[in-house]
């Protein structure tokens, strides 16, 4: 809203006295009734301007309020008598609508707050029947929302209710603008945020309606689409107890084919289940920290002992906070004991295995150093540039 873009940075007062001064104004008059200088920029532009000056000399009137007053004065309009009854946005509303030359007697009411002003001003200089929403019983959102469909010429019968929210409504202008009519969602008492994901999935020809029936909200059917977008089908694994985060892993898992049901557990949280899908993700015994008793951090410390051929079964308890295990991690590394100064993992092996089938120089990674998913990359990279598919 233009209004709030007007704020002025707080003046030197010396300095608009003098202005004032310069404009033969009586400097004891105008500090006995105690003016900032930002009132006093007001008084020396009022009459600066050649204005009347007894229109905007009030003392109870804001820097702002004398602002709308003197622009007022300015275009031959005498702003005074609404600012016995209103606020300085509202009058500031007013100021534009007769700028641009609308009737202001329509919205010029105390009753409507600024925000309510601006919608039908704007309804009113774009020529559309204003009276259709001009009621206290929409707020300023729902009016606007009423304020566009008629602009762009949609039947805003069918959602111009105050029984709609301003994002409901939305969805259906929306709808309504390219020719589809989500009216049937919104009788269904969709909250706005699931009726924007049905309608998002309606544009990409994807279906989530069937989930927000079952009582799915609007964060968890975001994740479900993202699914449907990347073709990944997350339903057999879901619950709607899932958080979005949940559904995310899931996705996330089926995606790298790793098996999401060892961790769609409602006994996992998000974070539990991301780093529970990145250990299977770099093909490591996350029975071993697949607990929901330890929290993801802890969970985080085990797996990347893990990856570092370290055996972390002790430190897999509650007990052991995550700095605990991080340091218990890094001591195996340094004593040696970390099963990676001669020996390979599972995984490692199998990753070593794989690339001596495939005919590759499994040299170039066959190195404790390296973890399982740094072996796997390299050796797909190899097989690549050999011309071999996996």
């Amino acid at each position: 809203m233009d209004r709030f873009n007007m704020l002025v940075v707080g003046r030197d007062y010396d300095k608009e006295m003098q202005l004032c001064r310069m404009e033969g104004l009586g400097e004891e008059e105008l500090k006995t009734k105690g003016y900032t200088a930002d009132q006093l920029h007001q008084i020396y532009r009022t009459k600066k301007d050649n204005l009347d000056l007894r229109i905007v000399d009030n003392p109870n009137f804001s820097a702002f309020m004398m602002r709308e007053l003197r622009k007022g004065l300015a275009i031959g309009h005498d702003l005074s008598k609404y600012a016995i009854s209103m606020d300085w946005m509202q009058v500031h509303e007013i100021r534009k609508g007769l700028e641009s030359g609308v009737d202001v007697s329509i919205y010029d009411k105390p009753e409507f707050t600024a925000a309510h002003m601006e919608e039908l001003r704007k309804g009113l200089e774009a020529g559309v029947d204003v009276t259709i929403y001009k009621k206290l019983t929409y707020n300023w959102f729902q009016m606007k929302e009423i304020r566009l469909g008629l602009e762009s010429g949609v039947d805003v019968s069918k959602y111009a209710t105050p029984k709609y929210t301003a994002r409901v409504m939305r969805v259906v202008r929306k709808g309504l603008e390219i020719g589809l009519d989500m009216t049937g969602y919104a009788e269904s008492h969709y909250t706005g945020d699931v009726m924007e994901m049905i309608f998002q999935g309606l544009q990409e020809d994807l279906d989530v309606s069937e989930f927000a029936k079952a009582g799915y909200d609007g964060e968890q059917l975001y994740a479900i689409l993202k699914a449907k977008e990347r073709g990944v089908e997350v339903s057999p694994y879901i619950r709607k107890d899932f958080s979005c985060e949940q559904i995310q892993q899931i996705r996330k898992g089926l995606e790298t084919h790793v098996d999401p049901s060892i961790y769609a557990k409602e006994d996992f949280n998000g974070f539990q289940m991301r780093e529970i899908r990145v250990g299977l993700e770099e093909r490591l015994d996350v029975s071993v920290y697949a607990r929901p008793e330890l929290y993801w951090q802890q969970m985080e410390e085990l797996r990347i002992g893990l990856e570092k051929g370290v055996d972390v079964k002790k430190w897999a308890h509650p007990s052991f906070s995550p700095a605990d295990i991080k340091k218990g991690v890094l001591e195996a590394e340094e004593s040696g004991d970390s099963g990676t100064s001669d020996d390979f993992t599972e995984a490692q092996t199998q990753e070593i295995i794989l690339g001596l089938e495939a005919g590759i120089d499994v040299n170039v990674y066959a190195k404790p150093e390296y973890t399982a998913t740094q072996m796997h990359n390299m050796r797909l990279e190899l097989m690549a540039e050999a011309g071999i598919s996996e």
